[in-house]
């Protein structure tokens, strides 16, 4: 929820839940899903060179298609603010073995993704039909971002490892999708509740891209 977010931020807040759109259509990639479910919004509700375009886990994919999408089309995001998205598409040949020969260890991480997206409504199946494939389809990145990035990350919990990449995986693949960017530590927060916990600090990292 990005609640708490809404009530510490001064600014106005459109919260796009794109993956509840995309799920009723037939769209693999994360690029052609932003395409329809979220840039006519973004455009409609605000500037974007006015705007600062925040993810959360996989959320982080579709705020830089959403970021890469008005680049090439109008004004670029004033800033982009990532949490915790632990990929680095297209997947790394080392997590593609690690996901193929620890199977207990990715067993308990998609034990736990599937209660947690269970209780939001999206079904237990959700990861494997949904995220799998979308990771799937994305390839390279053809250019790297302008907008000032603030990557917020989390401590890899153990039972992610299998299938999440590492600080070191990430530090390498940043640089292919963003000419200026900066790290930020969560060292407390925990992937799947750190939109929450530290709305604060989310808070205080959207006004200074701001």
């Amino acid at each position: 929820s990005w609640r708490d977010l809404a009530r510490i931020c001064p600014a106005g807040i459109c919260s796009l839940h794109a993956i509840r759109h995309a799920r009723k259509l037939v769209m693999p990639s994360l690029r052609s899903q932003v395409l329809a479910c979220m840039m006519g919004q973004v455009h409609a509700r605000a500037s974007a060179a006015e705007s600062v375009v925040v993810g959360h886990s996989l959320g982080v994919q579709f705020a830089e298609q959403a970021a890469v999408l008005a680049e090439t089309t109008s004004q670029g995001f004033r800033g982009i603010l990532l949490i915790d998205g632990r990929m680095a598409m297209p997947d790394p040949i080392e997590i593609t073995s690690a996901v193929a020969q620890d199977g207990a260890q990715e067993k308990d991480g998609i034990a736990l993704l599937r209660k947690t997206y269970a209780d939001t409504g999206l079904g237990s199946a959700w990861y494997e039909r949904f995220v799998v494939n979308t990771r799937n389809f994305e390839g390279t990145p053809r250019f790297r971002l302008h907008a000032p990035v603030l990557d917020c990350t989390c401590p890899l919990e153990k039972m992610f490892e299998a299938f999440f990449c590492s600080d070191q995986v990430l530090n390498e693949r940043r640089a292919l999708h963003f000419t200026t960017a900066e790290v930020r530590p969560l060292a407390d927060g925990s992937h799947m509740t750190a939109n929450v916990t530290h709305s604060f600090d989310i808070a205080q990292q959207v006004r200074s891209l701001a």
